[in-house]
């Protein structure tokens, strides 16, 4: 199952740049609209000192939501299910221990793989990758420093928006 499957925000890959000057990073935002095709509200210009960094970063957390339920639903059935096959071929033609005890292997098997699925549901939903990059912008705009930030929606889109924003940004972060 593919990760971009599951999430259901709209711009899931966040880039970021580091500039010491408004010009430098406003010119590298007309730069990312009009070379990468990202659109105005995909891109953002952070100021030093900017104040709740993390929800300019990610400002739609309607949508992390819904991608908590999707992941926790898909992830958990999928689970479910690998889980009562594997307990089927275990009963079928496993060790002694299985086949002695099918009831205990079909409470046991799909538990314990449905409560993997669950597991990575909360890892794919939570999005430990976009927090490097709150982090870097978080400092970056305590520093002094002005911050551009891509959200992308894909991943071409995000190695674009990576070039560009590489090219003359003092420091650069990037998601997943």
């Amino acid at each position: 199952m593919n990760r971009s499957n599951l999430l259901t925000e709209e711009n899931p890959h966040l880039v970021s740049g580091e500039f010491e000057y408004r010009r430098d990073a406003s010119a590298v935002v007309e730069r990312l609209l009009t070379v990468t095709g990202l659109r105005r509200a995909q891109v953002e210009l952070l100021e030093p000192g900017t104040h709740q960094v993390a929800r300019k970063v990610e400002p739609k957390s309607r949508a992390i939501g819904r991608t908590l339920v999707r992941t926790h639903v898909l992830l958990g059935i999928l689970g479910l299910v690998v889980g009562l096959v594997a307990a089927t071929a275990l009963v079928m033609g496993g060790p002694e221990m299985t086949r002695s005890s099918p009831l205990m292997t079909f409470i046991f098997v799909p538990t314990l793989t449905m409560f993997m699925g669950l597991l990575m549901a909360g890892l794919v939903a939570l999005r430990p990758d976009h927090g490097p990059v709150i982090k870097a912008t978080r400092d970056a705009v305590n520093e002094g420093l002005w911050t551009v930030v891509a959200r992308c929606a894909d991943q071409r889109q995000a190695d674009h928006a990576d070039r560009v924003l590489s090219a003359t940004a003092r420091a650069t972060t990037r998601s997943l």
